[in-house]
C-alpha cells in the first residue's frame, strides 16, 4: 500500500500539466492535496513552477487550496511562479497575493526575477504594482545585487529605476563586488563605466572587488583586465577627487536654500571655513562658505556658496579666478524670475563668469 501511495504522489507531481489526471488522483485515488516532497513543496508549488494555471485554478477554486503555503525555505506559491507572468497576474488579482512577501532568506519575487534575468516580470511588478527595488534581503542585498548576471536587467534598474549602485550589503559589498565574483564581464564593465564604483574600495574584510575577480573561474583573466583598465583611469582621475561648484546670484535668489538642500541630502558635508565677512551687512551667507560634500547624486563636490551682496564682489572675483586657475569648476547661477530685472541679473552674472574665466 505504501508503494502505491508513493507512486501516486510522484504521479501527482509529474503529471501536473493535465488537469484531468489531477482530478482523477484526487477524486478516485483519494490523494491528499497537501502532500509535500522532502523540500516542503506542495502540488501547488509544482503547478506554479511549471505554469500550469488550469491546475492551479482547479486546486484553488475547487479545493480552496491555501496560496500562502510555504515550503521548507519559506517560499510561497508566488515565488515558484516567477517564470510565468500569467500565473503571477492570476495570483495577484484573483488570490490577493502580496507581491513583497519574502522567503526565509528575505528574498521577494523581485529578487528572484532579477537573479534569473526575467526583465518582463520585473517591469510588470515595478511599473504596475510599484514593487520596491531597493528592498534588501536578510543579507542586505538589493535587487541590483542579485541581477549581476544579466546586463539588460542591470541597465534597467540603474537607468529606469535609479537604483543606487553604491549601496552595500551586510558584508560591506556593493553590487560591483557581487559582479566581480559571480556576474558577467559586461556587468562588471558597465558598473565601472558609470564612474560611481570604486574598484579599489574594501569590504568589511578588507577585500577589494579585484581580489574577488581573481578567484573567478575560466573568465577571471577577462574580468581582471577590465579592472586594470579602470584602475588606470582611477590613477589619472581619482574617484575621490572633488569638483568645485560655485553657487552665485543676487541676494534673495535662493542660493542659501539650495545650498541647504544639497547639504541636507549629502552623505558627508564638512564646512571648511568662511572667507571675508563685511561689517554692516546682514547677508544670506557670510562671504563665501565652502562645503566639502560627498553626495550620492552629485558625487564629490566642494560647494562654494557666494553671498550675493555687492560688498563681496571684489573678493568673489579673486576667489573665482583662483579656483578657475586651479582645478576648474562648475557655476550654478540663480536668479529670481519673479523680479523685473531677472534677465539683466542673469546677464550680469554670466558676464562676471566669462570675464573671470578669460583671465
Amino acid at each position: 500500500m505504501n508503494n502505491i501511495v508513493i507512486i501516486m504522489v510522484r504521479l501527482f507531481f509529474i503529471l501536473l500539466l493535465d488537469t484531468n489526471v489531477v482530478k482523477y488522483l484526487i477524486n478516485e485515488c483519494n490523494c491528499n492535496i497537501m502532500t509535500c516532497d522532502k523540500y516542503g513543496n506542495t502540488i501547488l508549488h509544482y503547478a506554479a513552477s511549471k505554469g500550469s494555471l488550469d491546475v492551479m485554478k482547479y486546486l484553488i477554486n475547487t479545493h480552496h487550496y491555501n496560496v500562502m503555503v510555504t515550503n521548507n525555505n519559506g517560499r510561497t506559491i508566488f515565488h515558484s511562479a516567477v517564470k510565468h507572468i500569467d500565473v503571477i497576474k492570476y495570483l495577484i488579482h484573483q488570490s490577493n497575493c502580496d507581491v513583497m512577501t519574502p522567503d526565509r532568506y528575505g528574498n521577494t519575487i523581485l529578487h528572484d526575477a532579477a537573479s534569473i534575468g526575467l526583465l518582463d516580470v520585473m517591469k510588470y511588478l515595478i511599473n504596475t504594482h510599484h514593487c520596491k527595488v531597493m528592498v534588501a534581503n536578510n543579507y542586505g542585498q538589493t535587487v541590483l545585487h542579485r541581477a549581476v548576471k544579466h546586463i539588460d536587467v542591470v541597465k534597467y534598474l540603474i537607468k529606469e529605476c535609479n537604483c543606487d549602485i553604491t549601496v552595500t550589503d551586510k558584508d560591506g559589498r556593493t553590487p560591483l563586488y557581487i559582479a566581480a565574483s559571480l556576474g558577467t564581464p559586461e556587468v562588471v564593465e558597465y558598473f565601472l563605466s558609470t564612474g560611481n564604483c570604486d574598484p579599489l574600495a574594501k569590504d568589511n574584510e578588507g577585500r577589494t572587488p579585484l581580489q574577488l575577480a581573481k578567484e573567478r573561474g575560466y573568465d577571471s583573466y577577462t574580468v581582471i583586465a577590465i579592472f586594470k583598465k579602470f584602475g588606470n583611469i582611477k590613477i589619472s582621475h581619482p574617484i575621490d577627487s572633488y569638483v568645485n561648484v560655485l553657487l552665485v546670484g543676487n541676494p534673495g535668489a535662493g542660493k542659501s536654500t539650495l545650498s541647504h538642500v544639497i547639504n541636507d541630502t549629502a552623505t558627508g558635508p564638512f564646512v571648511l571655513g568662511s572667507f571675508r565677512n563685511v561689517g554692516g551687512v546682514v547677508p544670506c551667507t557670510a562671504g563665501i562658505i565652502p562645503y566639502k560634500i560627498q553626495h550620492r547624486t552629485l558625487g564629490n563636490v566642494i560647494l562654494h556658496d557666494f553671498a550675493g551682496h555687492s560688498e563681496y564682489y571684489s573678493s568673489h572675483s579673486a576667489v573665482i579666478e583662483n579656483l578657475l586657475q586651479g582645478s576648474g569648476g562648475m557655476f550654478l547661477i540663480l536668479v529670481n524670475i519673479l523680479e523685473k530685472e531677472a534677465v539683466k541679473q542673469l546677464h550680469q552674472w554670466l558676464t562676471v563668469v566669462r570675464n573671470d574665466a578669460q583671465k
